[in-house]
Protein backbone atom coordinates (compact mmCIF):
# COMPACT_ATOMS: atom_id res chain seq x y z
CA UNK A 1 0.00 0.00 0.00
CA UNK A 2 2.41 2.64 -1.16
CA UNK A 3 -0.43 5.13 -1.52
CA UNK A 4 -1.06 5.37 2.23
CA UNK A 5 -1.06 9.01 3.24
CA UNK A 6 -3.45 9.29 6.20
CA UNK A 7 -3.42 7.00 9.23
CA UNK A 8 -6.02 7.30 11.99
CA UNK A 9 -5.14 5.85 15.39
CA UNK A 10 -7.87 4.96 17.88
CA UNK A 11 -6.70 4.64 21.48
CA UNK A 12 -3.64 6.77 20.80
CA UNK A 13 -2.97 7.82 24.38
CA UNK A 14 -2.91 4.30 25.79
CA UNK A 15 -0.26 1.72 26.58
CA UNK A 16 0.09 0.53 22.97
CA UNK A 17 -1.11 3.59 21.11
CA UNK A 18 1.24 6.19 22.55
CA UNK A 19 4.52 4.63 21.33
CA UNK A 20 2.93 3.83 17.95
CA UNK A 21 1.86 7.43 17.43
CA UNK A 22 5.26 8.66 18.67
CA UNK A 23 6.95 6.66 15.91
CA UNK A 24 4.46 7.67 13.21
CA UNK A 25 5.02 11.34 14.05
CA UNK A 26 8.81 10.91 14.17
CA UNK A 27 8.76 9.31 10.73
CA UNK A 28 6.95 12.32 9.29
CA UNK A 29 5.74 10.19 6.38
CA UNK A 30 2.01 10.20 7.08
CA UNK A 31 -0.72 12.54 8.14
CA UNK A 32 -1.65 11.22 11.59
CA UNK A 33 -5.22 11.57 12.79
CA UNK A 34 -5.93 10.85 16.46
CA UNK A 35 -9.34 9.52 17.47
CA UNK A 36 -10.04 9.98 21.15
CA UNK A 37 -13.08 10.14 23.34
CA UNK A 38 -14.34 13.70 23.63
CA UNK A 39 -13.32 13.71 27.28
CA UNK A 40 -9.72 12.95 26.26
CA UNK A 41 -9.20 15.77 23.76
CA UNK A 42 -7.56 18.06 26.32
CA UNK A 43 -5.35 15.37 27.85
CA UNK A 44 -1.61 16.05 27.93
CA UNK A 45 -0.66 13.10 25.68
CA UNK A 46 -3.21 14.06 23.03
CA UNK A 47 -2.21 17.73 23.19
CA UNK A 48 1.45 16.74 22.78
CA UNK A 49 0.54 14.79 19.63
CA UNK A 50 -1.37 17.82 18.36
CA UNK A 51 1.61 20.16 18.86
CA UNK A 52 3.74 17.64 16.96
CA UNK A 53 1.44 17.73 13.93
CA UNK A 54 -1.35 15.22 14.49
CA UNK A 55 -4.95 16.25 14.00
CA UNK A 56 -7.21 15.38 16.93
CA UNK A 57 -10.82 14.26 16.62
CA UNK A 58 -12.93 13.88 19.74
CA UNK A 59 -15.50 11.18 19.04
CA UNK A 60 -18.13 9.01 20.63
CA UNK A 61 -17.27 5.40 19.79
CA UNK A 62 -20.97 4.60 20.12
CA UNK A 63 -21.90 6.94 17.23
CA UNK A 64 -21.01 5.33 13.89
CA UNK A 65 -21.92 8.40 11.82
CA UNK A 66 -19.64 10.57 13.96
CA UNK A 67 -16.84 8.03 13.53
CA UNK A 68 -17.47 7.91 9.79
CA UNK A 69 -17.11 11.70 9.54
CA UNK A 70 -13.83 11.58 11.49
CA UNK A 71 -12.54 8.85 9.15
CA UNK A 72 -13.30 10.50 5.81
CA UNK A 73 -10.12 10.66 3.78
CA UNK A 74 -8.30 8.13 5.98
CA UNK A 75 -6.38 5.32 4.27
CA UNK A 76 -5.60 3.11 7.28
CA UNK A 77 -7.26 2.82 10.69
CA UNK A 78 -5.00 1.46 13.41
CA UNK A 79 -6.97 0.45 16.49
CA UNK A 80 -4.97 0.34 19.71
CA UNK A 81 -8.07 0.27 21.89
CA UNK A 82 -7.85 -1.48 25.24
CA UNK A 83 -9.83 -4.59 26.21
CA UNK A 84 -13.00 -2.59 26.91
CA UNK A 85 -12.75 -0.98 23.50
CA UNK A 86 -12.22 -4.31 21.79
CA UNK A 87 -15.45 -5.70 23.18
CA UNK A 88 -17.42 -2.48 22.79
CA UNK A 89 -16.20 0.23 20.43
CA UNK A 90 -14.14 -1.64 17.87
CA UNK A 91 -17.04 -3.12 15.82
CA UNK A 92 -18.49 0.40 15.43
CA UNK A 93 -15.08 1.64 14.36
CA UNK A 94 -14.86 -1.13 11.74
CA UNK A 95 -18.33 -0.39 10.32
CA UNK A 96 -17.56 3.35 10.20
CA UNK A 97 -14.26 2.56 8.46
CA UNK A 98 -16.16 0.67 5.77
CA UNK A 99 -18.64 3.53 5.32
CA UNK A 100 -15.84 6.11 5.13
CA UNK A 101 -13.94 4.17 2.45
CA UNK A 102 -10.92 3.23 4.58
CA UNK A 103 -8.55 0.93 2.65
CA UNK A 104 -7.18 -1.13 5.56
CA UNK A 105 -8.29 -1.73 9.15
CA UNK A 106 -5.79 -2.92 11.73
CA UNK A 107 -7.73 -4.23 14.75
CA UNK A 108 -6.41 -4.18 18.28
CA UNK A 109 -5.01 -7.71 18.31
CA UNK A 110 -1.96 -7.04 20.43
CA UNK A 111 -1.59 -10.12 22.60
CA UNK A 112 -1.93 -13.84 22.03
CA UNK A 113 -3.63 -15.59 19.12
CA UNK A 114 -7.23 -16.32 20.01
CA UNK A 115 -8.13 -19.47 18.10
CA UNK A 116 -9.69 -22.08 20.34
CA UNK A 117 -10.31 -19.73 23.25
CA UNK A 118 -14.07 -20.09 23.64
CA UNK A 119 -14.56 -18.83 27.18
CA UNK A 120 -13.09 -15.32 27.35
CA UNK A 121 -15.27 -12.46 26.10
CA UNK A 122 -12.31 -10.63 24.60
CA UNK A 123 -11.42 -13.61 22.40
CA UNK A 124 -15.03 -13.95 21.25
CA UNK A 125 -15.05 -10.22 20.43
CA UNK A 126 -11.87 -10.57 18.35
CA UNK A 127 -13.30 -13.54 16.44
CA UNK A 128 -16.56 -11.68 15.82
CA UNK A 129 -14.65 -8.64 14.54
CA UNK A 130 -12.78 -10.81 12.01
CA UNK A 131 -16.11 -12.28 10.91
CA UNK A 132 -17.62 -8.79 10.57
CA UNK A 133 -14.63 -7.56 8.56
CA UNK A 134 -15.07 -10.47 6.17
CA UNK A 135 -18.81 -9.77 5.82
CA UNK A 136 -18.15 -6.06 5.19
CA UNK A 137 -15.27 -6.90 2.84
CA UNK A 138 -12.89 -4.67 4.77
CA UNK A 139 -9.26 -5.81 4.49
CA UNK A 140 -7.60 -6.21 7.88
CA UNK A 141 -4.08 -6.78 9.11
CA UNK A 142 -3.70 -8.31 12.57
CA UNK A 143 -0.47 -7.99 14.53
CA UNK A 144 -0.15 -10.73 17.16
CA UNK A 145 2.68 -9.75 19.47
CA UNK A 146 2.21 -12.21 22.29
CA UNK A 147 1.60 -11.04 25.83
CA UNK A 148 3.26 -7.93 27.22
CA UNK A 149 5.01 -9.23 30.37
CA UNK A 150 5.38 -5.76 31.89
CA UNK A 151 1.63 -5.30 31.57
CA UNK A 152 0.25 -8.66 32.66
CA UNK A 153 2.88 -9.84 35.16
CA UNK A 154 2.58 -7.26 37.87
CA UNK A 155 3.14 -8.02 41.57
Amino acid sequence: MSDVKVIAVAGASGYVGKPVVDELLKAGTFEVRILTRKSGVDGSVVQDFKTRGASVHGVSYEDESELENALKGVDVVLSTLNAGGITGAQPNLLRASKSAGVKLFMPSEFGDPFEGEEEAEIFRAKRELHKLAKELEVPITAILTGLFPDYCLVP
